[in-house]
């Protein structure tokens, strides 16, 4: 016969599972990762969730489920990306998404949205930031964010143009949710090869990765600006990617 060893409660909230992972969540301990959305009206939210079996305790273990709302909103973001071993170190990384300076949530796309990838460790119930990105899925590319422009850089897109680019933020001196877009710092931008073999607009851009018939391409507008990046950190911060909406 069965016998129940074990349960835990998930999100009453969540609709659907977008993704359902097992694997490694830190070096220690295998779980199982729901990625699931909570429709509200015309906007959808997601949330993570965690189910492991803790071997001290012998339970399985959520530990992202708040029991007194029933679910698990601290992990809650407007961005549908999913939890993924986004570093390639064979571990499940979750994300945790806030709005860039500069913009509220709901924002208007994933881009305008730091997408910040933890380590849940069960040892001591902690989340351990592993790195931060700003996601295009729509072109298909993530780009990470350098610890010196954490609070100090937002994001304009331009998808007609294929274009993103990041900006100095000035925030107010009495305010610091708000404040001013400053200096451009880096463009990225996507060309086909023939746009790249035979445009003047690329002169500026460094080429960083082609895929298909795409070209994938830097330009440094202020390179002596004081948050500005040599094109080899953003030619390693730069990343093709297969993040889905």
């Amino acid at each position: 016969a069965l016998e129940t060893l074990s349960t835990a409660d998930l999100d009453i909230e969540v609709t659907q599972y977008l993704s359902v992972t097992a694997g490694l969540i830190n070096q220690d301990q295998y779980a199982i990762v729901l990625d699931g959305v909570k429709s509200a009206g015309t906007v959808s939210a997601y949330v993570t969730e965690i189910l492991y079996w803790n071997q001290d305790t012998h339970k399985l273990e959520a530990p992202f489920y708040d029991p007194n709302t029933g679910t698990a909103n601290y992990m809650r973001r407007y961005t549908s990306v999913v939890s993924r071993d986004i570093n390639g170190d064979k571990l499940l990384e979750i994300p945790i998404v806030t709005a860039l300076p500069g913009y509220t949530s709901p924002a208007p796309d994933e881009t305008c949205y730091l997408t910040n990838w933890y380590r849940y460790q069960n040892g001591d119930d902690t989340l351990e930031r592993v790195m931060s990105t700003v996601i295009n899925s729509r072109e298909n590319y993530w780009f990470m964010i350098p610890d010196m422009w954490r609070d100090k850089v937002t994001v304009k897109t331009d998808f007609e143009a294929r274009s993103m680019t990041f900006y100095e933020w000035i925030p107010a001196e009495d305010n610091g949710q708000e404040g001013a877009v400053g200096a451009a710092l880096l463009k990225l931008q996507v060309f086909t090869v023939e746009e790249w073999n035979t445009g003047t607009d690329r002169e500026a851009f460094t080429e960083l990765q082609r895929k298909d018939n795409l070209v994938y391409a830097a330009s440094i507008p202020q390179p002596d600006h004081v948050l500005s990046l040599l094109i080899q950190d953003i030619e390693n911060s730069f990343e093709l990617s297969a993040v889905q909406e």
